[in-house]
Formats: C-alpha cells, sequence, structure tokens
C-alpha cells in the first residue's frame, strides 16, 4: 500500500499500523485551516498542504519554533511548553515564517494529539491566516449589517402596515356607523310617516265629528258619531300611552313593581283585553295555561302588557277566521315561558332582524293605518319594542320564530325569581 509523505511520517515516529496512519493524513489533509502534529518535544511529525504551501516549505522534521518568526519565539515560550506538555490553547496571535522571511499572522489552537495514534504524546496544532479571519469577520460584520438593515426595514413595514390595518378598521368602523345612520335615519323617516298618519287618522274624525255635531240637530245620528269619535281618541291615547311607557321604561329612575304573581291568571287578563278584536275579526284563540304554574316574581301589569302587544300583533297579521295560540309551560325548574303563535303572513327576511327596534314597523308606510286588529295594518313600531324592553327588565328573553305565508311564534321566557340584587316583594 502506497502512503502520501503525511501517512509515511507516522509510520514509525508512532509504531502504529500503515492503515490507521493514512487514515489520519487523508482527514489532516481534508482541514481548510492549516494544521500539524507535533510530538511531545515540538517536532512537527505532519502538515497538511495549506500549511505547506503558505509557508512555501515543509514543516515535517522541525521544530514549532523553527516555524514562528525570531520575536514570537521568545514571546510564545510559555504557551509552547504548555502546549508540549498537552494543554490546549485557544486563539494564541503567533506569526509564521513565510517565504524570504515575511509575517504570516495567524491565530493557532492546540490540542493533545488523538490516543489512536501515539502512545509518546504530542499534540496537534491549527492555525488560522488572521487577514482571511478579518476577511471572514469583516463579511460576517457586512452580513450583520446587511441584517439589521433588512430588520429595520421590515419593523417599518410592519409598522406601515399596522397603520394601514388601524386606517381600514377605522374605515370599517365609519362605514358601519355611516350605514346605522343611514338605516335610523330610513326608520326615523318611516317612523315619521307611520307616527304621523296614526296620530293624524283619530284627529281628523274626531275635530270632524265635532264640527257636524255643531251643525246636527237630532239625537239619534249623533249618538253614533260620538261612538265613533270615542274609538278614535281611545285609538289615539293608545297609541300615546305606549310611546309613553317605552320612554319611562328607558329612564335611569325607572323602577317596576316586581311581587309574586300567577303567569297564568296575568294571561287570562289580557286575553280579555284583547276579546273584542278576536270577535271582530272571527278569529279563533287556543288557551292552554294549566292551573299548576307555579308564580313567578314579575310586574303584572308590564307582562300583560307584554302578551296584549304580542296577541294584538297576532290578530293583525292573521287573516279572518285565522286560528291563534296563547300556551304557557314550565321548561325547566327556574322558568317559565309562554307563547304566542298565529298562522298568519309570517314576518320578511329583511325585516325580521329589525322587529324589535323602536319606531321600526316594516319600511313600507303603504300598509299602515289607524287601528288595533285591522288585517295586515301597521302600527307606528313601538309595540314590539314595548316587549323586548319589558322582558328584558324581566331578566328575560324573547325569541321569534316566522315562517312567511304561513305563520310566526313568539317565545318569552322568565325566571322565576329575577337576580339577588334586585328587589323584591311578595304578596
Amino acid at each position: 500500500m502506497a502512503l502520501n509523505p503525511v501517512a509515511r511520517a507516522f509510520e514509525v515516529p508512532f509504531g502504529r499500523i500503515a492503515g490507521v496512519g493514512a487514515v489520519f493524513a487523508q482527514w489532516l489533509d481534508q482541514l481548510p485551516a492549516m494544521a500539524a502534529w507535533f510530538d511531545s518535544q515540538g517536532r512537527c511529525l505532519a502538515a497538511n498542504d495549506a500549511l505547506r504551501t503558505r509557508l512555501q516549505a515543509d514543516p515535517v522534521g522541525r521544530s514549532l519554533e523553527d516555524l514562528l518568526t525570531e520575536p514570537d519565539r521568545g514571546r510564545l515560550a510559555p504557551g509552547l511548553a504548555a502546549a508540549r506538555a498537552g494543554e490546549r490553547l485557544s486563539d494564541l496571535e503567533v506569526g509564521l515564517l513565510g517565504a524570504h522571511g515575511r509575517r504570516l499572522a495567524a491565530q493557532m489552537s492546540t490540542a493533545p494529539l488523538p490516543a489512536a495514534l501515539t502512545v509518546a504524546g504530542g499534540f496537534q496544532a491549527v492555525f488560522h491566516d488572521v487577514a482571511d479571519y478579518a476577511s471572514v469577520q469583516h463579511e460576517m460584520e457586512a452580513y450583520t449589517h446587511d441584517l439589521e438593515q433588512l430588520y429595520l426595514r421590515l419593523e417599518r413595514r410592519s409598522l406601515e402596515l399596522e397603520q394601514a390595518n388601524e386606517a381600514l378598521h377605522r374605515a370599517r368602523i365609519e362605514i358601519s356607523e355611516a350605514e346605522e345612520v343611514a338605516r335610523l335615519e330610513r326608520l326615523r323617516t318611516a317612523f315619521l310617516d307611520v307616527a304621523a298618519h296614526e296620530l293624524r287618522t283619530p284627529l281628523t274624525l274626531i275635530n270632524g265629528i265635532l264640527d257636524y255635531l255643531k251643525a246636527c240637530e237630532t239625537e239619534a245620528e249623533p249618538r253614533a258619531l260620538i261612538e265613533t269619535a270615542g274609538r278614535s281618541a281611545r285609538r289615539l291615547g293608545g297609541i300615546v300611552d305606549n310611546a309613553l311607557k317605552l320612554i319611562q321604561s328607558n329612564r335611569p329612575g325607572f323602577s317596576a313593581r316586581f311581587k309574586l304573581c300567577s303567569l297564568r291568571h296575568t294571561l287570562e287578563a289580557a286575553v280579555d283585553d284583547v276579546r273584542p278584536f278576536l270577535d271582530l275579526r272571527r278569529q279563533y284563540l287556543v288557551l292552554d295555561l294549566p292551573e299548576d304554574l307555579p308564580r313567578l316574581v314579575m310586574d303584572r301589569s308590564m307582562v300583560r302588557d307584554v302578551a296584549v302587544n304580542l296577541l294584538t300583533n297576532a290578530i293583525k297579521f292573521t287573516p279572518d277566521y285565522g286560528r291563534l295560540e296563547l300556551l304557557a309551560e314550565q321548561p325547566d325548574p327556574h322558568h317559565l315561558h309562554f307563547v304566542v303563535a298565529d298562522n298568519g303572513v309570517g314576518i320578511g327576511a329583511e325585516d325580521l332582524p329589525h322587529v324589535f327596534d323602536p319606531g321600526f314597523a316594516s319600511l313600507d308606510t303603504t300598509h299602515h293605518s289607524s287601528g288595533v286588529y285591522e288585517f295586515n295594518k301597521r302600527g307606528p313600531g313601538i309595540g314590539l319594542a314595548i316587549v323586548r324592553k319589558f322582558v328584558d327588565l324581566h331578566q328575560g328573553s324573547v325569541a321569534v320564530d316566522t315562517v312567511p305565508g304561513r305563520g310566526t311564534r313568539f317565545t318569552v321566557t322568565l325566571p322565576l325569581r329575577r337576580a339577588a340584587t334586585d328587589h323584591q316583594s311578595r304578596s
């Protein structure tokens, strides 16, 4: 087996088989840095091509001191002694003796030789050209600088994106607010149109009847006219009363009269309130109000208004001879609920999200006319707003299910007892 010069240098001094020396010699030559192996006396046993090329001489057989410039030999004597003794040195600045006596600045690190190579000790030395190192360091600094600049650009870009996102978010909020303002304006306009019509009609009737009575001398006709005027006045009073209830319930100082009451009796009273309208429209109301329903803490007047408004709505939006339902039950140990259902015209998808909004009664004002129970005639849009407000004051909930053309179902759920922080009176 033919060995390269490095491998041959190991064969006798180390007393090892040629194969082992050859393997380590090949490894030494593959190192990118300048490297050499020395025995315990500091004599060079082997050097790689990188070191031989930079020194332009073969260092094998020479001492480490011989490889250094004259000033560095004395200065580094303690370190070289430590290296021969097997100590590790790191980045020791040395001056290698190059061609024509030129000093080659390098950094030297040493470590003991592997045991597989020698039984007599020794050390290995690795030299890094300071110029190469400085070049690499400069490249690293330049690379680090580029990274810092890239990071700064990314940071600025990130800040710009954040500002753009904030601006977009504000724009979306402004658009949403503008859309809401536009929607409320449409509702306000529709409400004013409806309210004006609702209030004008009974007032017109009353004024007309009064004018007629001034000129009328008979008694039979005035009696019927007086009844018509009375209905108009009651209608007008009902509109004002509902508006006042909604306004008062939104005031901070508003207080209700909560006490333990029967939901069944309250719902029966609400049915009595709307019975004349059911009879006039020839509608059939199915009642399912169990006698064993527990009593609950509530404001009886509020709950009665809730039921009356829901029943009135069902009457208005159900054709003559239609079928309505009012049922109550206890879905769990802590709540009661009652349901008002009809087989009427239902609620359109565009109106459904707004049915509880104050003043909303469909933007189509052509269906509005004065009256409490006439088929498919809208009012000023206060009734369902009162329903939602009064149910909220009871810490309850109201849900609506509808199928256009087939009917609507309102479900009101009320707790048996309100939160402990609220005042409760018992009777």
